[in-house]
This record gives C-alpha cells, sequence and structure tokens, in this order.
C-alpha cells in the first residue's frame, strides 16, 4: 500500500508526479472529539467555545444542532453527548433547521469574512443518517444563502437575502415560486398560527403576505419608528404570541437603541412597549425575539447576549455574562433562540448550546460530548508530532500522544502559534503570548506597541534565519531574538487586513504583501498587492500590474523558493468563473498570467510549496489542490476530508505527513 509512503517520497519526484499518487492517500481525522479541559492559571475553571452554533431544533425525540462551521449533530439524551449525523454531506455549512412531516431541512450558506454561498437546501427523512438535494439548489458561485425556512404540512416557504421561495411539502416536492425584494438582509420566517394564508417576513423591513406567500407588501411603516429621526435598521425580529394569536411582537435596533413594539391587530397597528439603550448592539447584530409558552409576560431578546422581560416589555434584564462560573454564564454571540412548552428556553451561540427551565435565572451548558465544531485559525507542528490549533474562544490546544490538551485562559478571536528558540508564541484576539513549553500556564506579554486589535492575524517564519520571524495584524512587525521592529507602517496609511505575505528563501530583501480594507462592503473593498525589494523599507503598489477585478482579493502570495522571480498569487472570492483562482509571475511581479487551469468555483484560502520540491498545495473551502511547473492543470488531493473551509496547513520538515486544521471540523492527517 502507497498509504504509508511518506509524502514528499512521492514529490520528490515531482516532475512526474500525477493524480493516481494521492489517490493512494487516505486523511486521517486526529480530532479534537471532545472539548478538553482547559486549565487555567489557577486551574478555576474550565474554558467553553464547542462552536458556533447557527441554530438549533427541538423535538419530541431529538436535539438537533447546525454548526455554522461544523456541520449538522444530534442528541437523544438532553445534549448529554452528540452525535455528527453529516459525514457525507455535499455541504457542511448550515444556518437553518426545520421540522415537517418527519422530515428535516437544512438550509446551507456560509457568511463569514464577506464571502456568501450556500447549495441550497438539504432534507433527510431519516433523522439525519442521509442527506439529498432538494429542488432548491443554488451554485457556490451565486451568492445564495438560506436563512430561514418555515412552513405547515402543505407549504414551505425560504429566504435568501432578497428572495422569498415558496415550495411544498409533500412526495413531488416543488419550489415553484420566488418573490424577490430591494431589502438584502431578510433573516426570519412567521406564519400565523390561526392563519396561515397570513405570514410576516423580517429583515431590514417587514414584509406582510395575506395570500399564502405568493406575494408581499412592505409594512414597515405601521412600526413606531423613533420620532423623527433618519434612521437605518439592520435587523427586525418578529414573534407571534401562541396563546393570543393577535399578539405580534418585533424588535429592532435604531442607533443602537433596542425598540420592542406590540401589535394586538394581527399587525395592523404597532406601539412601542419598549426602547433602552441598554439593549446593546442591538442594530448591528444577529437580532431574535421569542415568548415563552406557560410563562405570562415572559419575552426572551438575543443579539449579543440575551435579554428576558418577565413583565410583558417594560423592563429588560440582561440574563447571559460571559463570566464562566457565573449563574448566568452563557456564551456571547446569540444566534437564534428556541423555546418549548414547558417553558425552556434554548440559546444557539457562538460557543455552543445553552439552555434555562428557571425563564433565564440560570442557564446550563448542553454543549456536551461529541458536539465540537471549533472555529480554528492557525496550526503549527512541533516535533515528534505535536500540534498546537488555536481556535476562537478556546486559547490553544495541543495535541500529543493521540490526545487533545487545553491550555492558556486568554480567549478572543483568531489565532496562530509559532515556536522559537526562546518559547513559544501563541496569538488569541490581536494579543501575542510567549509560553516557555507547551504545557506552561505561565505567559509573558510580547506584544509589539500596537494599539491595534485586528480580527485576523497570523505569524510568519523568516525563510532563513531561525532567529526572526513577522507579526501580520493590521500592520507589519518584525520580532528578532524579542526584539520589535515595525516593517510597515500602515502598509496604505490606514488599517488594513493583512492576507497574503512572503519572504523569498534566496533573497529576504524581496518581499510580497496583499491586503484589503476591513469594510465589508464590497463595493467599497480596496485590495491592494505591494512589493517591497528591500526588505520593506519601500514598497511599491503593483495591484494594477496583477490587474485582478473588483471584489476580488489576493489571498496569499508564495514565491519559488529557488527563484526569486517566480511568485504565484492565489485570488479570492467566490464570484469569480474558476479561470480566475491563480495567477503566475516569471519576473518578479512586474507581468502576471492566469495559472488557473483545473480549479473549481471555490474561495482560495492558502498557496505553499511543499517543503523541498517544486509541487505548489493550496487549500480552498472545498478540499486540496496540487500543481507543478510541468502540469498543465490543478488536480484534486483525493481522499475523505469534510468539504469544508481549511484555514492552515502544514506538512512536517521530514516531509511524513501533511497536516491541515479545519474551520469547524478538527485537524486532518494526509
Amino acid at each position: 500500500m502507497l498509504s504509508r509512503i511518506v509524502l514528499l517520497g512521492l514529490l520528490a519526484c515531482s516532475l512526474s508526479v500525477n493524480a493516481q499518487l494521492f489517490h493512494a492517500f487516505k486523511w486521517k481525522h486526529l480530532g479534537p472529539f471532545t472539548t478538553p479541559t482547559a486549565t487555567t492559571n489557577d486551574g478555576s475553571w474550565t474554558a467553553t467555545g464547542q462552536g458556533w452554533i447557527e441554530d438549533i431544533l427541538i423535538t419530541e425525540k431529538y436535539w438537533y444542532a447546525a454548526a455554522m462551521t461544523g456541520g449538522v449533530y444530534s442528541s437523544r439524551n438532553g445534549g448529554c453527548t452528540w452525535k455528527k449525523i453529516d459525514q457525507d454531506s455535499v455541504q457542511l455549512i448550515t444556518l437553518c433547521l426545520y421540522e415537517a412531516n418527519g422530515t428535516i431541512y437544512r438550509g446551507t450558506g456560509r457568511t463569514h469574512h464577506g464571502q456568501d454561498f450556500g447549495s441550497g437546501i438539504l432534507q433527510s427523512s431519516n433523522h439525519g443518517r442521509s442527506w439529498h438535494s432538494t429542488p432548491l439548489a443554488f451554485q457556490h458561485h451565486e451568492q445564495k444563502v438560506v436563512w430561514d425556512i418555515e412552513g405547515n404540512a402543505q407549504e414551505i416557504l425560504a429566504i435568501t437575502d432578497t428572495e422569498i421561495w415558496k415550495g411544498t411539502t409533500n412526495k413531488n416536492e416543488k419550489w415553484n415560486q420566488k418573490y424577490t425584494v430591494p431589502d438584502e438582509n431578510l433573516r426570519s420566517i412567521v406564519y400565523d398560527a390561526q392563519d396561515d394564508s397570513h405570514i410576516l417576513v423580517a429583515g431590514k423591513e417587514l414584509y406582510e403576505s395575506t395570500d399564502r406567500g405568493s406575494s408581499f407588501t412592505v409594512i414597515t411603516h405601521r412600526l413606531s419608528l423613533p420620532g423623527s429621526e433618519t434612521i437605518t435598521l439592520e435587523r427586525i425580529a418578529i414573534c407571534q404570541d401562541q396563546t393570543k394569536t393577535n399578539r405580534w411582537l418585533a424588535f429592532y435596533g435604531a442607533k443602537r437603541e433596542g425598540y420592542v413594539d406590540e401589535s394586538l391587530d394581527n399587525g395592523k397597528t404597532w406601539i412601542n412597549i419598549y426602547n433602552n439603550r441598554t439593549i446593546e448592539r442591538a442594530d448591528k447584530h444577529h437580532t431574535e425575539i421569542a415568548l415563552l409558552p406557560g410563562v405570562p409576560g415572559a419575552i426572551v431578546l438575543g443579539m449579543f447576549r440575551a435579554y428576558i422581560s418577565t413583565d410583558s416589555g417594560k423592563t429588560f434584564t440582561v440574563s447571559t455574562m460571559s463570566i464562566k462560573g457565573h449563574k448566568q454564564f452563557a456564551h456571547d454571540d446569540i444566534r437564534g433562540i428556541s423555546t418549548t412548552e414547558d417553558g425552556s428556553i434554548f440559546l444557539a451561540t457562538d460557543g455552543g448550546v445553552f439552555m434555562s427551565s428557571d425563564t433565564g435565572s440560570t442557564w446550563q451548558d448542553k454543549s456536551g460530548k461529541g458536539l465540537v465544531a471549533h472555529q480554528s485559525y492557525g496550526l503549527h507542528l512541533l516535533p515528534d508530532d505535536k500540534i498546537i490549533i488555536v481556535s476562537q474562544d478556546l486559547g490553544y490546544m495541543y495535541y500529543q500522544d493521540k490526545k487533545w490538551k487545553q491550555y492558556g485562559r486568554h480567549y478572543g478571536d483568531g489565532g496562530d502559534a509559532l515556536s522559537t528558540s526562546h518559547g513559544i508564541y501563541i496569538l488569541v484576539g490581536g494579543r501575542i503570548r510567549l509560553i516557555d513549553s507547551i504545557t506552561s500556564t505561565r505567559y509573558i506579554n510580547a506584544h509589539p506597541n500596537d494599539p491595534s486589535n485586528p480580527f485576523i492575524a497570523y505569524f510568519y517564519q523568516h525563510p532563513t534565519d531561525s532567529a526572526s520571524f513577522y507579526y501580520l495584524g493590521n500592520q507589519i512587525w518584525k520580532n528578532t531574538d524579542k526584539k520589535w521592529q515595525l516593517i510597515s507602517k500602515g502598509v496604505d496609511g490606514n488599517k488594513q487586513v493583512i492576507r497574503g505575505f512572503d519572504v523569498n528563501k534566496n533573497n529576504p530583501q524581496q518581499m510580497f504583501v496583499s491586503f484589503d480594507q476591513p469594510t465589508w462592503s464590497p463595493s467599497n473593498l480596496t485590495q491592494k498587492l505591494f512589493r517591497s525589494l528591500d526588505g520593506g523599507a519601500y514598497r511599491e503598489d503593483i495591484t494594477a500590474k496583477l490587474g485582478f477585478i473588483a471584489w476580488h482579493h489576493v489571498t496569499s502570495v508564495v514565491s519559488n523558493p529557488n527563484n526569486t522571480k517566480e511568485v504565484y498569487a492565489s485570488l479570492g472570492r467566490i464570484d469569480m468563473d474558476q479561470l480566475h483562482k491563480v495567477y503566475k509571475s516569471t519576473d518578479g511581479g512586474d507581468t502576471w498570467t492566469n495559472f488557473s487551469d483545473g480549479l473549481p468555483k471555490y474561495e482560495t484560502i492558502k498557496l505553499s510549496y511543499v517543503p523541498n520540491s517544486k509541487v505548489l498545495i493550496m487549500s480552498t473551502v472545498a478540499g486540496f489542490y496540487y500543481r507543478n511547473e510541468k502540469m498543465n492543470s490543478w488536480k484534486p488531493i483525493s481522499g475523505k476530508i469534510p468539504n469544508i473551509e481549511t484555514r492552515d496547513f502544514e506538512v512536517d520538515p521530514a516531509g511524513k505527513y501533511l497536516y491541515a486544521v479545519t474551520y469547524g471540523n478538527g485537524v486532518w492527517r494526509l
């Protein structure tokens, strides 16, 4: 079997490498399969952050959790243990769940970092053991995300950002009608419990249908919008009182104030019952509202945190705290709210599933064994097959002797790790810590004098100087023997997100850096590619030389370690066709040619050389590809690895294995 042949053993003859060699390899999932217990400085509490859960569905026998980064999970024992139920799915990223007539529907999509895509709606009639496509199917390049699915026994509605689709739930399922709105932010659907011809759909605007979803009318003006202020609504959330069906509630934000409106005549007129600045981030964050069956006067609001009212909206109090050990602890970033007939509240959060059975007074973490969908950003290999990964809200974990352990009390977004002769640098939430060893709990603040705190940042090892590395945040810093030097004083004079960075092995004075402005608005997005021939002192803007089109950014840059003139750049954004993914330059970046044959319509992430070879490997949001200069197209590296974003990968120094960390499904080894 070729599966035991070392990777570089096959790649050493890179000029003759072919796809069959890679087919012989099998990916192995290394985990983590459970969330390890964290060890803090004082050992007082455990970390949370099991993964980004976008929606939770509670049925009579099963609980289902939709992990935005890791698939769909089910539990039959109240969240004590979870099982992944979409192993063979063509699309892992799930945003919403709905059940009708024993069939589970899942809406797919990805909404992180400004790139949106999905494959439409999948369905399962056997509790998730297998999934099938429905007639409502999208191609990735269409950039459509299914945000919500609701219906009744006969019909079903689904929404994308701008579309309302209508279908049937019978055996001859059809999606035969589409209603388009200029909203660009549709998020939720509510069927009238007494009259299923009456439907409300909410986004930036509030829409009403009285003909079973065949047509919709904007009714936002009926809300008690704040005075004569000029406001821009970002989110409107709605719910209906199941005991008093003429009663509806709407929650929205304006000028960072949270507003709750009530209608007692089935949506014809609305009055404000609450507005206060204490409802934080209601204008920008995920917005949810729910009523508690059997608990009169109870209203639940969800955005960054959860808020509870027990007096029909006269007052609201914070119900979730971000301090572990507090009786009200539940993870921040509320993504979805579900309630049950017994008055229980379920929160889908950025860090797992939480439940309250006492109207939000206390919360229980229901992210039991098996619900592990970590948002991992960085992977670093240490000697003796040790692995470090850094994940959002979890600090860092390491793999040794086939077991995962977790250390560190510093949590946040983004992350990376790098080992040096004087310790291991850990990057979490834009802060750098230096630890003595992999098991150390002693941190040394090692951050350069940089006030920026970027969402995404990473390290880059100097190719020839083992004592030096680079920190890539909003700016570029070089560290040599614990001393920091600012290489870029703002690449363009403003804060930016560094995407790609390269220092040539044979000429360390030659650098390339790409970035884009963190505007999150594709129409205003600014992408740049710079070149330096003097170690970063002078940077030349060569964006026009590359000539990529709007909406695209350079996700990575890599130069041939044996040829300073040969440079490759991978391009992101999924709206481009498959002919514009990778560009090659043979004159140091002055001119570029297309090098994309064989690549699918997927977002590229990282491009790198296999050490001591002429083979390029590229990770995408849906698998790996490889190519050398003698091949006429890119080829997939086959094997069973989830169809999910791969943030980072490394080939071990001995060339034995390729390690990859996914954004939601752990570490894999080829």
